[in-house]
This record gives C-alpha cells, structure tokens and sequence, in this order.
C-alpha cells in the first residue's frame, strides 16, 4: 500500500474504516463530483446479503455511464487508488474480459480527496478495462453500507445482494459469488 495519510499508517484499519464511514456519511443523494462525474442514487436499497441494493446511475472516469440494475450481475468494488488492491482489482478485470457483456464491474473510488490522475494511473497498472467512478460526495458508500476499504458488493440481475464483504477478496470467492448472482 503506497501511504499518501503518514497517520493512516500509524493508526491502521480502524482509521480507514472511520474514514470510510465519515465520506460515506456526507453524500445521499445525486451530485456531481468535480471532473463531471455524477452519481445519482435513484432509490434507496438495502445494503445486506438478500436485500434489494440501491438502483443508480453513475459516469465513469472515461466518460461511460453505468446504470444498476443493468439485468446482469455485477461487482462493486469500493477502493482508494492509493490503497492499491491490486490483486482484487486485477482478478476483476480477469473475470471481466473472460465474462464479457455478461457482467458489470465498477471499482467505486471513496477517497473524496483522490486527484482523478491517480485513479487513471491505478486502473492503466492493473489494465483494467471496467468502469471506474470517483463516489467524491459518498453516494455510493452510505447506499451500500460501506465501511472498510477494499469492500466488494456482487449484485445478481435482478440488483440484490448475494455477497459482500470488507477485505480484499481472492478470485476464487468472486467466481463463486458471482455463480450465485448467475453468471
């Protein structure tokens, strides 16, 4: 983990996770972030396994939009780039292009701080070619629930919860949850 915070390093995971739930606490509704990306949450969801998620719409950092429920399966990957979960973000971009059309992925950046050039940096060293979105206003974290970096929400086609987790998680598990959301 490359350490932009020096007190992040000191203080460790609880620090983080505080400071995912103080920018996840400052956005609820729809709002654009500067750069021109905007997230709208269009109804409010459940942020557990088997409830309904939160429907939105956001524009990704290339320009591209993402709309959830997309009537496919999906991963959320809530992340800072300077966190680098490289591992998860690259065993997504794996599943991605193996699954294709057939799945959405979004890496969800909460660091409301992150210049946009990180983020750009972070997914050309994973060789990503899913969505990233900067969640500058917290959107998207207080509707998922999210509290911990490296958090991963898999969504079915229908848009609810069927796993979620606050760790990097390992490709293995992803294949799996993503069989249960029907992929």
């Amino acid at each position: 983990m490359r350490r932009r915070w020096p007190w992040l390093a000191v203080a460790g995971v609880a620090t983080a996770a505080l400071l995912v739930v103080a920018v996840a606490r400052i956005g609820q509704g729809g709002q654009a972030s500067p750069g021109g990306q905007a997230i709208s949450v269009q109804r409010a969801g459940g942020a557990q396994v088997g409830q309904q998620a939160a429907a939105f719409t956001a524009t990704t950092s290339a320009g591209g939009r993402v709309t959830l429920p997309a009537g496919k399966p999906a991963v959320l990957l809530f992340m800072a780039a300077w966190c680098e979960p490289l591992l998860e973000a690259s065993a997504l971009d794996r599943i991605e292009r193996q699954a294709g059309s057939r799945v959405v992925v979004l890496a969800v950046d909460v660091d409301p701080s992150e210049p946009a050039e990180d983020l750009r940096r972070f997914a050309g060293k994973v060789g990503a070619r899913y969505g990233f979105v900067q969640d500058r206003q917290g959107a998207l974290a207080a509707a998922f629930g999210v509290r911990a970096l490296d958090s991963t929400v898999v969504l079915d086609a229908a848009g609810r919860i069927v796993y979620r987790d606050a760790a990097p998680t390992g490709e293995a598990m992803l294949r799996s949850a993503l069989a249960k959301a029907g992929l």
